[in-house]
């Protein structure tokens, strides 16, 4: 299949973080909060002390691991990783994202890719390397992963196609949920939104059906769908949740819990040093949270501490510190991070390297250096995850005839219509709605100042009549494109089309549309071409043609 590639810039795609924009740039205002600042320079120089990451953990680590993605149906290419874990030089390019319903929007897929290629180039760079995925299984939040986008078979329109969970199972653990009979609905769901007679839609379809059984747990079914795409590149699998992982966890969930005051003084230094620099603090910190969930009694629910007392949120008078420091050592299962906190179990866990990671993430990354300090752990490389845009090749030719960018798609449905109609308008007439907006603001502004001289409230006067005016001419104007659009239905639906596949329900493809979209189009061997494609040492967002 024959992908060719072109680069935008990320300071076209909506919503990006500032902070991550300047990061990636090696602005200076961000250098402080890294310890690798020059994130492009920095896999020559990685290497790993073997005395910061002890050999019985790395044993009993391989061990978990390669019982966990036998569960999941073990590629030979990760048993390999695992075995090469095994050796005290391995260091681990890691990523992560919480489980969703086939893996989620497209972006969880990209940071698999991107850990897959770094993983590979230090493995050039004479490093030993594998890649892991963090599945991120004790997230409570139902809503945010219990659905797909995905497009229609004719490729038209936008989709969700959501699992029926029982709404009395909010606040649990995603990860642990069982799919139950509805998942053959869902699944049916799903089927439908690939394109009719497809081989390679076919073979997609039998893939997760044999992933989402009714027995299963969602965190199973993205393990075994993950295992299934990505397994032939040697990604590994963890799930942080199993009791064997929890165990060896035990003396980071204890530290945290003792010193869970320092910590969060030290994230709130951090925000402050991040807010006069210019930018927004990501992580909003209660001062009294003891920075752990716990599912004591089956909800996951963040723990705070006040002095000697521990409990859960919002429970009044909880338990001494002491008894649930017991509770760690006898049941460190029940425990799981807050975002402040997991990439300091993450690294104690894995030898990290390399922290695969998003916008976002890397934005709130870069408040938890105190935090790393007061642990005693240097902070890995921040590396960006590759940020995609898959165009089809009929959206490719649309976007010719239509004499538009991608980035203009990101402008919005409106601006599209009308750059897209104006070409088909009568001669001028949307330049001269412009021209007359302009008259009538600069002819009117003239006139302001004499009429003040005349009664100061005439000025006031003007305004209002200005507002009047140039509202009935944006009206009509407003009312001209309608009319056009009438006239150009197949034009507006094509546009429809284009806006559900590269900015669907505003927001960039990667963060809504799931992968399964493409590969029931172009088939299972497209992830070794978006593989080869992926550029890991490039600030900008590739834009992906498909010529089939």
């Amino acid at each position: 299949m024959a992908i060719a590639s072109r680069i935008l810039s990320l300071r076209e795609i909506p919503h990006t973080p500032p902070f991550f924009l300047d990061y990636l740039d090696h602005r200076p205002s961000t250098q402080d909060f890294f310890r690798h600042p020059n994130w492009q320079d920095s896999i020559p120089g990685i290497n790993q002390d073997s005395n910061e990451y002890e050999s019985s953990r790395r044993s009993a680590m391989a061990d978990a691991l390669k019982s966990q993605n036998a569960k999941w149906g073990m590629n030979p290419a990760v048993e390999k990783n695992i075995e090469l874990f095994r050796n005290d030089r391995c260091v681990a390019v890691v990523t992560g994202q919480q489980v969703g319903m086939l893996t989620g929007p497209c972006f969880s897929i990209y940071k698999a890719l991107s850990a897959i290629k770094l993983a590979q180039e230090l493995e050039r760079n004479g490093i030993l390397a594998i890649p892991v995925f963090w599945m991120e299984t004790g997230d409570h939040d139902l809503r945010e992963i219990d659905h797909v986008a995905l497009l229609d078979a004719t490729s038209q329109k936008l989709e969700r196609v959501v699992m029926p969970f029982d709404p009395g199972i909010s606040g649990k653990p995603v990860g642990a949920l069982r799919l139950g009979p509805a998942v053959k609905d869902f699944l049916n769901g799903v089927r439908a939104h690939f394109p009719p007679a497809s081989e390679t839609g076919g073979e997609l379809a039998q893939l997760i059906e044999a992933c989402y059984q009714p027995q299963d747990t969602v965190a199973d079914g993205f393990g075994r769908l993950m295992a299934g795409l990505l397994g032939q590149f040697g990604l590994v699998l963890m799930d942080p949740s199993d009791p064997r992982i929890a165990r060896l966890s035990r003396p980071v969930f204890t530290w945290v819990l003792e010193n869970c005051q320092e910590l969060c003084v030290a994230v709130e230094d951090t925000g402050r040093r991040i807010a006069a620099a210019g930018y927004e603090p990501q992580i909003k910190i209660d001062a009294h949270s003891a920075l752990l969930f716990c599912n004591e009694d089956g909800t996951r629910r963040l723990l705070q501490r006040q002095d000697h007392q521990v409990g859960p949120k919002g429970a009044g008078k909880g338990k001494s510190i002491e008894e649930y420091l017991d509770l760690i050592e006898s049941q460190p299962e029940l425990f799981s991070p807050s975002v402040v906190v997991r990439s300091l179990v993450q690294d104690f866990l894995l030898p990290t390297a390399i922290y695969v990671g998003g916008p976002t993430e890397t934005s709130y990354l870069a408040e938890l250096g105190g935090v790393y300090k007061l642990f005693g752990r240097p902070m890995p490389v921040i590396y960006p995850r590759a940020s995609l845009t898959i165009l089809t090749r009929k959206a490719e030719r649309l976007l010719g005839k239509l004499g538009l960018e991608v980035a203009e798609i990101f402008l919005g449905e409106e601006s599209v219509k009308s750059k897209a109609l104006s070409a088909l308008a009568p001669p001028r007439i949307l330049d001269r709605f412009e021209e007359l907006e302009n008259a009538l603001n600069s002819n009117l502004g003239a006139l302001k100042p004499d009429l003040e001289r005349v009664d100061s409230t005439l000025g006031g006067a003007l305004e209002n009549a200005q507002q009047k005016m140039l509202y009935q001419v944006q009206h009509l104007k407003t009312r001209f494109v309608h009319a056009e659009e009438r006239h150009h239905q197949t034009l507006i639906q094509q546009i429809e089309s284009l806006m559900n596949l590269i900015y669907p329900v505003g927001k960039p493809q990667e963060r809504e549309l799931n992968i399964c979209s493409f590969l029931s189009r172009y088939g299972m061997g497209f992830l070794k071409d978006l593989l080869e494609s992926v550029q890991i040492n490039m600030a900008g967002h590739q834009v992906i043609s498909v010529d089939q």
